[in-house]
């Protein structure tokens, strides 16, 4: 198994405050063993793909066109709360990749079912990596989000 790491920033000017401001993305992906040379060329293009495409849709406030591993337009559909889960913090845009994959191949088969529980249940196992007063805040957001206060 390999593990390919791709990273983007970019840094703009900002208003009064600040004379810049910054946005990065940066992903994690396991690769599977047994790729041919062209294989691994192409999944190294999509994923820098992915952060680049993040870095931009953040800084334009766009949804980052179609690739391998993003959600298409009718499948964001399903799980909107992706997107505003970023926007509001309740996690890093850099792990909406890490939950959509749980989303669509959960690790527990009771999940299976693309429904708002199984999504709730990909963020929460997302949230499971984080200190705990930052699992704490991706909770009580979640919470909101999905109306469960």
């Amino acid at each position: 198994m390999l593990k390919l790491n791709a990273s983007y920033s970019k840094k703009v000017p900002a208003g009064e405050e600040y004379s810049s401001q910054s946005f990065h993305a940066s992903v994690e992906v396991e690769l599977p063993d047994g790729l041919t040379q062209d294989q691994l060329q192409a999944r190294i293009h999509e994923t820098f793909d992915l952060v680049r495409n993040s870095v931009e849709a953040e800084l334009h406030g766009n949804v980052p066109r179609n690739h391998e591993g993003y959600p298409a337009a009718e499948e964001r559909k399903t799980a909107p709360q992706g997107n505003r889960t970023a926007e509001r913090q309740a996690i890093p845009s850099c792990d909406i990749l890490t939950v959509w994959n749980e989303f669509k191949h959960p690790r527990h088969e009771e999940f299976a079912e693309p429904t708002r529980w199984s999504l709730l249940n990909a963020f929460t196992e997302t949230a499971k990596k984080y200190s705990p007063a930052r699992a704490d805040q991706c909770y009580r957001s979640l919470t909101r989000l999905f109306g469960l206060d």
